[in-house]
């Protein structure tokens, strides 16, 4: 999907290319801070499911998962308030700033709709159940991403930024259903 982006960007032109990849750099700073919660996700969930303890695992995810969220909020907030310096610190080229700020809203909204589908990522990691986690993303990639990309392309980059959001939200919400249906119900409940 990164890849897509990059290379559906390149299509729309240099300067939408050099914006676009300024935002996947921010988008790589979120996805590495929420990361290390998905790892926090990871290590405490695989201990609750190796004591095969449900609470613990659903104490877990619910605090990893508040905790995502406030930094997600945080990101956003962030990116609100100071995207444009970011912007400026990462490149000195007008048109390219530009460019970058009319897409800048993009950046603004992702984290709070991205966290999910990073923290699930540890989540899954954590219970063992990277196939499916795998199936999801490859079935939100080519069900959604792709798509969504068809259907929006009339609206240039936006629509590219907008099919992505789509497909993230779409990871978070399936990797959410198959941990309620399939995941959690798998692990026993203690006294």
């Amino acid at each position: 999907s990164i890849a897509f982006v990059t290379a559906a960007g390149a299509r729309l032109g240099g300067l939408i290319l050099a914006a676009n990849a300024i935002l996947l750099n921010l988008l790589h700073l979120v996805a590495f801070a929420l990361d290390g919660l998905a790892h926090a996700a990871e290590a405490l969930v695989g201990k609750a499911i190796g004591a095969k303890d449900r609470h613990a695992m659903q104490r877990a995810v619910r605090l990893t998962l508040r905790w995502s969220l406030w930094f997600a909020i945080g990101f956003s907030v962030l990116f609100f308030l100071t995207g444009p310096i970011f912007v400026r610190v990462l490149t000195d080229i007008p048109e390219v700033i530009d460019t970058t700020l009319r897409y800048l809203p993009w950046m603004i909204a992702a984290p709070v709709i991205a966290f999910w589908a990073y923290l699930y990522d540890g989540v899954f990691v954590g219970a063992t159940r990277a196939k499916e986690m795998r199936n999801i993303m490859v079935l939100s990639t080519f069900l959604i991403f792709v798509p969504a990309w068809f259907v929006f392309r009339f609206l240039g980059n936006h629509g590219l930024w907008l099919a992505f959001m789509f497909f993230m939200a779409s990871r978070g919400i399936g990797m959410y259903y198959y941990y309620r249906r399939r995941v959690l119900p798998g692990i026993p409940l203690q006294a």
